[in-house]
């Protein structure tokens, strides 16, 4: 269903789902995924570059809180910054980016983020990877209002994805880029944690393998 801006910023917890299929279809596990996280008490709003034929938009509109049909540019970041431009403020406790690059969840979404949550930190991520620099993976980070209130935050988001990057430049000037610039955040270095970082195992979902 689509809804007003003005219902989600008071939403208690909201996400930001960016979606692409390059061959325009809403494939079942995405749907699995969207029900999921309205399960775990999220808002979600459907950011997607897919070319979608109107019984397609209608079937992700039946999972989401609101769907946004949007030009094929940026990849996840592109959307999630139109997204903070069109849906800011929140007074949400929580802020989720997604995607569905993942089979997930493949156990209960709601139990691993109350785990996750359970120690306390401004950022939080399934996974955090090791190539290139130490950074949390941007398919999953839950972000508390703390981070995506802040002026850093923001004028990260809002910063224009340069159209001639590559998807492997995009990942390392935007996703190695946002945990760099939360980590040296003017006001002080933004806590991160994932379970693996906090010894325990994750659980949350597998990669799709590139097409």
């Amino acid at each position: 269903m689509t809804t007003a801006a003005s219902d989600l910023r008071y939403a208690r917890r909201v996400c930001f789902f960016a979606h692409y299929d390059r061959f325009g279809e809403v494939a079942d596990h995405v749907l699995l995924y969207l029900d999921a996280l309205a399960e775990a008490g999220f808002s979600v709003v459907v950011l997607s570059s897919a070319t979608l034929d109107e019984a397609a938009q209608a079937r992700l509109r039946g999972h989401c809180h609101t769907l946004v049909m949007r030009a094929n540019e940026g990849l996840d970041f592109g959307g999630w910054g139109e997204a903070m431009r069109r849906f800011l403020p929140l007074e949400a406790e929580f802020l989720l980016l997604a995607n569905d690059s993942v089979y997930a969840p493949v156990t209960s979404l709601a139990d691993f983020i109350d785990r996750l949550t359970a120690v306390p930190a401004d950022v939080y991520g399934a996974i955090e990877s090791r190539e290139h620099a130490p950074h949390l993976q941007s398919w999953f980070l839950l972000l508390r209002p703390a981070v995506y209130t802040s002026a850093t935050f923001r004028d990260f988001m809002a910063a224009p994805v340069d159209p001639a990057l590559d998807k492997d430049a995009i990942i390392l000037a935007r996703e190695v880029g946002l945990t760099r610039t939360l980590d040296t955040a003017p006001s002080r270095g933004m806590r991160r944690t994932t379970l693996a970082l906090q010894g325990r195992s994750s659980g949350i979902g597998r990669s799709i393998p590139p097409i």
